[in-house]
């Protein structure tokens, strides 16, 4: 059963670990890798940061984030949405996986521990892996042989979806 694009997302989305989050840094655009510690079902995401980093500080001021993934050089997405930063402990709790101990060596209590929630707005991905990878190769050599440009690719290759999670709530 093929799925709708929204939960083709969500589920391309659930399948990293770690992501390429994005904010504004006064005139510039700053990315940072970042380890993921959840995904919901609505595609919203959450990180575990450091109260203290840089990225906190821009979010409170400009909380427009853009998380970016990509995976075996087939599979790439792009998720935009509003960012909240939290400190509370039973969310901490919730999220907090046994490798975060690196960056917080006294574990989730310490008092240095903050959440980011990204609210899921809007998404678009790319799947070119196994067998879309084979349709899209096709297409693309059709294309170059008869000098005209690549039809478009299928639903289930890529995407564009509205994920406004704050309208579900």
């Amino acid at each position: 059963m093929l799925k709708n694009q929204s939960e083709r997302f969500c589920e391309l989305l659930s399948q990293f670990q770690t992501a390429m989050l994005v904010s504004e840094c006064g005139e510039f655009l700053t990315g940072r890798p970042m380890a993921i510690a959840r995904v919901d079902s609505n595609c919203d995401v959450w990180f575990v940061s450091s109260s203290d980093a840089e990225k906190i500080d821009e979010i409170l001021a400009n909380p427009k984030v853009v998380v970016t993934c990509q995976r075996d050089h087939g599979c790439y997405l792009s998720l935009s949405g509003g960012a909240s930063v939290s400190h509370d402990r039973r969310v901490i709790k919730d999220l907090w996986k046994p490798s975060f101990d690196i960056w917080f060596p006294e574990g989730r209590d310490s008092p240095n521990v903050a959440i980011i929630h990204v609210h899921a707005r809007r998404g678009e991905y790319w799947d070119l892996r196994g067998t879309n990878s084979l349709h899209y190769l096709f297409r693309t050599a059709g294309a170059y042989f008869t000098g005209t440009r690549p039809p478009e690719t299928e639903e289930q290759e890529h995407g564009f979806v509205h994920l406004d999670s704050s309208a579900r709530r």
